[in-house]
């Protein structure tokens, strides 16, 4: 992917002059897509370090760094979109940073790309101890979901806007992989045109979930499209 990525680029800047219309479209979409299965790979392979992890390093986490982190992470989505991200007072939580940082960058990341257009998004991030457990809740003002695709978001290469909304398909497979990774749940909660809340649930104490490796869908169903 780096070398089709290079090679594409390097087309653009040298020839760029002497490129026109269908030549150059093609050397554009090679270049897009190219990014696209990169994109793809990189999160595959967050979901396949997640998933074998033993656990052997992780420690207490304070979820305060995490979400300043994962705010530093979506720095550009949220300043293109004037975006207002804000926080509750977060616990300490036992296991890896980095999986937290990916499950807070994802829910963040998705709150602020399906935003409606009419107004800044909102995003607000809570916890409250119930239950014997930390549950977390992240909130948006976006465009919503509909009751029937609750679950179905969760699964990986599970898209509901195709190529209207850029993305691979993995960050909320990637979510629910690090939840399941410390014995918790998500969920979400939302009406269309109503906004979004997911919610997931911690240990207050230390609790590590050994994962198989699970399955992906038929290599058929990942669509990364060339825009041709």
């Amino acid at each position: 992917m780096r070398l089709i990525t290079s090679y594409s680029q390097l087309l653009l800047r040298r020839f760029s002059g002497s490129l026109e219309g269908d030549a150059l479209r093609c050397v554009d979409c090679i270049e897009q897509g190219a990014r696209r299965m990169q994109q793809l790979l990189t999160d595959l392979l967050t979901y396949a370090q997640i998933s074998a992890d033993d656990g052997a390093d992780h420690d207490c986490v304070d979820l305060n760094l995490v979400f300043q982190k994962a705010l530093q992470n979506c720095k550009s989505a949220i300043e293109d979109t004037k975006a207002h991200v804000t926080s509750e007072e977060l616990p300490t939580v036992y296991g890896r940073e980095t999986h937290f940082v990916e499950l807070f960058q994802n829910l963040i990341g998705n709150a602020v790309k399906y935003s409606g257009k009419e107004y800044a998004p909102r995003v607000h991030v809570s916890a409250a101890s119930t239950d014997g457990v930390w549950r977390i809740a992240v909130a948006d003002n976006g465009i919503g979901i509909a009751p029937e695709h609750h679950r179905k978001i969760f699964g990986a290469f599970k898209r509901l806007h195709g190529k209207e909304i850029a993305g691979t398909g993995m960050g909320l497979a990637i979510c629910q992989r690090v939840i399941e990774r410390y014995g918790g749940q998500i969920w979400v909660e939302s009406q269309v045109n109503q906004g979004a809340t997911f919610y997931c649930t911690l240990p207050l104490t230390k609790s590590v979930t050994p994962l198989s490796a699970a399955p992906l869908p038929a290599a058929e169903t990942i669509s990364i499209g060339l825009g041709l």
